[in-house]
């Protein structure tokens, strides 16, 4: 039989799994939107399963908004600290999608993005 955690351990002793929990933190927290490939990866993760989407003509939405006077259902959602907290998140993996609505979704708060017809609400993670 397998032993499932011999390759964990094999792979900690050569340094392999701590690279790979760093390269996951790192992609937790850095800013996604202005690399390169973010395009690319939001489409690797939207296509992962066998049901493929036609991304090409899909941009990068902000879910939560870009603007800096933010609507005040997003300052309320985001508590007291909104204004430090806005731009720490703002580019992080976790508040990009890929979608054909951006225009439509605009600035509009979450709770309104996810019922907008073709919302964010038939998104596979939301």
């Amino acid at each position: 039989m397998h032993d499932r955690f011999a390759c964990t351990r094999s792979c900690e002793t050569q340094g392999i799994y701590s690279t790979w929990v760093r390269w996951l933190l790192t992609l937790e927290t850095r800013d996604v939107y202005d690399m390169r490939s973010c395009f690319y990866l939001l489409d690797r993760l939207e296509n992962f399963s066998k049901e493929r989407i036609d991304t090409s003509a899909f941009t990068i939405e902000h879910v939560m908004p870009q603007n800096e006077d933010l609507h005040p259902e997003w300052r309320a959602a985001l508590g007291s600290e909104w204004q430090s907290l806005q731009p720490v998140w703002l580019h992080r993996l976790g508040n990009l999608t890929l979608t054909g609505y951006n225009s439509t979704y605009s600035d509009r708060p979450f709770v309104e993005k996810k019922t907008i017809a073709g919302g964010l609400t038939i998104a596979h993670c939301v």
